[in-house]
């Protein structure tokens, strides 16, 4: 049985938002993922990352709609 990540690196957090990696870095800053540090790397969980896509994809349909 093969597992799914629950964490990723900021680089695999860019992939999954479609976004640059200071952004991620500015959401970690801002406390909008929960984050963990495992030697060097930040890591964030894959479920955080995926309410940021999913608040973000929300936020651009609303704008869409009413503008």
């Amino acid at each position: 049985m093969i597992m799914a990540p629950l964490m990723a690196t900021a680089a695999e957090a860019t992939d999954m938002l479609r976004v640059g990696r200071s952004a991620v870095y500015r959401l970690i800053a801002a406390r909008q993922r929960e984050s963990i540090k495992i030697g060097r790397p930040q890591r964030a969980s894959v479920d955080s990352i995926r309410h940021v896509a999913a608040q973000s994809a929300a936020l651009c349909m609303w704008r869409a709609v009413w503008l």
